[in-house]
């Protein structure tokens, strides 16, 4: 019933501002209809709907159903047909669904209209949710397993197939690593070979005196490879590598209206400007840039004010350039200036100009692309040839890299074979890739530059040296909140050290990951004194988790200690009432109250230690072990617990920007986030939360509470924490710095099933490896494919904060600190300059550019 094709219409129409600017490439106009730190929204929609260089529109948009029943719900996924609704309304130029089998999507159209219009006839068809399937046939197969006929069945195919390979291993070891070097060959021949195809879809964007300019697909060999360098085998067609123009027409659109442009006689066009640096426009619609393209601009300028500039922009690059003044050449002023794509913006593609106050008369403009090769951007090149081309089949050379999807097959395949060798070989492989991979990503991810919260400790720090507090209104004042949290020990510990260090943010990153290093170790440490019988096929598991790129956010973002100091603090808390209850030393339970006062006024997550306790004296009293221990010890906890709390909420102040944000989807973020540290997937989820209702009602009925309370204690915080961020952040969704925590979920699961199913473990110790592998594989690769773009965003911010009085717009300020207005984000970066820390500590003025102006 539900693959049928229905019809509905698209209604509940929202004008996106944002996108509308972008698409008209008029974004950075926004800063001119802000009103005393807030968007004159009636204004600046005046101005887009009576401005006739505005041709296209943004809405945001749901499907609507005239069938009552037949509709997207919690059972059924919907899909609209996009094509035929583009089909059937020709104003609409694009539609692109926020989310796969969702109800809402974005349209850009060439026609206005309000949001109680509608779009008819719309095409939709139902399928049903793919994670209510995986449900039904996971809760099928749980009531199979049951089945005793069902179960033998089960267990008689199994031991076929392990039977099979323990006779057969040297031939399928031989076999297997025969394939895996043909397959590695295969990609490395592949990847070295040059490839000759033939260009598709050859499109005319653009022309002019300089050339045509073309954009069009190549015929890729494979999908498995992604194109590396191309060129065309007929180099005489090519004239550049890349979008070539010359402009003798007048810019299209500008800021300010007190303005006159005009041609003259002589084929070209004079600017008379009234205003101070009025910015023009050339909507020019270039093809995505590719990092590393180079562009040259060349103005032939008849006149100028006398001691003025004219400066451009390119790439939806706020930060202007100065041209230069050449030779005169022909009575033509010349002027000139070269730059080059650094990083790619979410802005327009327009051209853009800063002409000078007075009379400006230019003849012609040209930009040249200066690449020696052709480019590959998604899915297109772009080139400039001399002449119209007549042949639509021309070919083209190119060489290949090979798609992370074979890189990941390949290695795991390797994987597999030291599995099938000698498995311990392959377990120590597994141990020193995981925290080779987490050091390369904290290496290279960690650059110098103050972002964000972090700006919070800049304040403190200029306030404390410019003030005479004594030590007790010191410590006072650092036990201020942060937003909902008291970050108390993360302060004490960063402001000497960033102080000694000249600010530099890279030190304090390698602080947290040691202080992690330390909770780590005592986790090991539980597994060790357990039954080091199985060490390495445990380690195989844990250290992937916890040593999981999943958590990057918290690996390179200095203020992220306060996360680490908890994750450890809460470990080392457990682990000494843990050893408590072994051997009864008070001293333990003087560590454990220490630890937990720690994590608690390191960030409010910490305040669940005490929630832990709480619940495990709970869980004592269900299951009638409350005699086998100490409860005068237990009630000290709770009561130093209680105090904790007492003390984090006298004073407090609910803070003006807190982001407490609540929503429909809680349950999906609940799931979600306890399948966060493996893969995101609510099925996951589901499964991992009966796992720990089964464990802990095994362990209640079992009276194996007091035998398991360290890992039952980690599984609570955990649990304790996804709670947290289910409640006030569902709407953000999982963020990867919550992967810190929620990593003590499956390691916690880990354990306690370790713990009473050892036999089970040991004969699976194959497959849990393998899962390792592809676990490890999962969370290493995508996060290794983005951390040059993790390091080339970074060393960008720090070059905005250093040229940071050169920018006239927030918007290119506002990656470093995303609050306030431009003045406020001045302020405080006029703080650390006044102080000579972080990029402007000497060693650093290599990242002035004397050449970049802001608007």
């Amino acid at each position: 019933m539900g693959n049928k094709n229905r019809i509905g219409y698209l209604g509940d129409f929202e004008y996106n501002i944002d996108n509308t600017l972008r698409i008209n490439g008029l974004l950075n106009i926004k800063d001119n209809f802000i009103v005393d730190g807030k968007l004159d929204y009636k204004s600046i929609n005046n101005f887009i709907f009576t401005n006739d260089s505005i041709t296209n529109y943004s809405y945001g948009f749901r499907i609507k159903y005239y069938d009552k029943v037949f509709r997207n719900n919690d059972i059924y996924n919907v899909y609209i047909d996009i094509n035929k609704i583009i089909k059937n309304n020709n104003f609409i130029e694009e539609i692109e669904m926020r989310k796969n089998g969702g109800p809402y999507g974005d349209l850009i159209s060439s026609k206005a209209f309000n949001n109680e219009e509608k779009i008819d006839n719309v095409y939709y068809t139902l399928r049903i949710k793919t994670n209510l399937l995986l449900l039904f046939v996971f809760l099928l197969f749980l009531y199979l397993i049951f089945q005793e006929r069902f179960r033998k069945s089960l267990l008689y195919i199994i031991n076929i197939i392990i039977s099979f390979f323990i006779n057969h291993k040297k031939y399928i070891i031989i076999l297997y690593s025969s394939l895996t070097v043909v397959f590695i060959l295969f990609v490395i021949i592949t990847s070295s070979i040059k490839h000759k195809s033939k260009l598709t879809d050859i499109e005319l964007i653009n022309k002019s005196n300089v050339g045509y300019i073309y954009k069009a697909k190549i015929k890729k060999f494979s999908n498995l490879f992604h194109i590396n360098t191309a060129a065309l085998n007929n180099t005489n067609i090519i004239k550049y590598y890349g979008y070539s123009l010359e402009i003798t027409n007048k810019p299209e659109s500008h800021y300010v209206q007190n303005t006159n442009i005009y041609y003259t006689d002589n084929n070209s066009f004079i600017i008379y400007n009234e205003a101070d640096n009025n910015i023009y426009y050339y909507n020019i619609e270039f093809p995505n840039f590719s990092i590393g393209d180079k562009y040259k601009i060349t103005i032939l300028a008849k006149q100028i004010p006398e001691s003025s500039i004219i400066k451009w922009s390119l790439n939806g690059n706020n930060l202007f350039r100065n041209t230069i003044k050449e030779n005169s050449s022909n009575d033509y002023i010349v002027l000139t200036d070269t730059r080059e794509i650094n990083y790619n913006t979410d802005n327009s593609y327009s051209l853009r100009f800063i002409m000078p106050k007075g009379i400006t008369e230019i003849k012609s403009i040209l930009l040249e692309n200066l690449n020696n090769n052709l480019n590959l951007e998604n899915d297109y090149i772009v080139f400039t040839s001399n002449n119209s081309l007549e042949d639509s089949s021309l070919e083209i050379s190119y060489n290949l890299n090979p798609d992370k999807k074979l890189i990941t097959i390949a290695v795991i395949s390797i994987f597999i074979i030291l599995l099938l060798v000698n498995i311990n070989a392959s377990l120590y492989v597994i141990f020193a890739s995981s925290i080779l991979i987490y050091l390369i990503y904290l290496i290279v991810g960690s650059v110098n530059i103050v972002v964000a919260d972090e700006w919070e400790l800049v304040n403190y720090y200029d306030i404390i040296k410019n003030s005479n507090k004594n030590i007790f209104e010191l410590l006072s004042f650092l036990f201020n909140q942060h937003n909902e949290h008291r970050i108390f020990f993360s302060r004490i510990i960063s402001l000497p050290i960033l102080e000694l260090t000249k600010w530099n943010t890279t030190v304090i990153t390698y602080i947290s990951f040691i202080i992690y290093i330390v909770g780590c170790f005592f986790i090991i440490k539980y597994f060790y004194k357990k039954d080091n019988r199985y060490i390495s096929i445990l380690m195989s598991f844990l250290f992937i988790i916890l040593f999981s790129l999943r958590q990057r956010e918290n690996t390179i973002w200095s203020f992220q200690i306060a996360w680490y100091i908890i994750f450890t603090a809460t470990v080392l808390s457990f682990y000494f009432y843990y050893l408590y209850t072994i051997n009864n030393k008070k001293v333990y339970i003087i560590f454990t109250i220490i630890f937990g006062i720690i994590a608690s006024f390191s960030s409010a997550q910490g305040l669940i230690i005490w929630m832990s306790f709480l619940i495990l004296l709970v869980l004592f009293f269900l299951s009638k072990e409350i005699s086998n221990i100490n409860k005068k010890s237990l009630i000290m906890i709770l009561l130093f617990g209680i105090s904790c709390f007492i003390l984090y909420f006298y004073g407090y102040h609910k803070p003006s920007n807190e982001e407490f944000s609540f929503s429909s989807q809680i349950t999906n973020t609940f799931f979600i986030a306890i399948s966060s540290s493996i893969y995101k997937n609510l099925f996951l989820g589901i499964v991992l939360f009966l796992l720990s209702i089964f464990i802990t009602i095994y362990l209640i009925i079992n009276k194996k509470i007091v035998d398991n309370i360290f890992p039952l204690l980690l599984l609570i915080f955990s649990y304790g924490f996804i709670l947290s961020i289910t409640i006030s952040r569902s709407s953000y969704g999982v963020a990867s710095r919550y992967v810190t925590f929620t990593n003590l979920l499956p390691i916690a699961l880990f354990i306690l099933y370790f713990n009473n199913f050892t036999n089970i473990f040991y004969k699976y110790k194959n497959f849990i490896f393998v899962i390792s592998v592809i676990i490890f594989m999962n969370n290493s690769i995508p996060a290794l494919n983005s951390l040059y773009n993790e390091y080339r965003v970074r060393k960008i911010l720090q070059y905005r904060l250093v040229n940071y009085k050169n920018f006239q717009n927030r918007d290119y300020l506002s990656g470093i600190y995303p609050w306030g207005t431009l003045n406020d984000l001045k302020n405080r970066f006029s703080v650390l300059e006044k102080y000579n820390f972080n990029v402007f500590y000497s060693k650093y003025d290599y990242l002035k550019d004397n050449n970049e102006k802001g608007e």
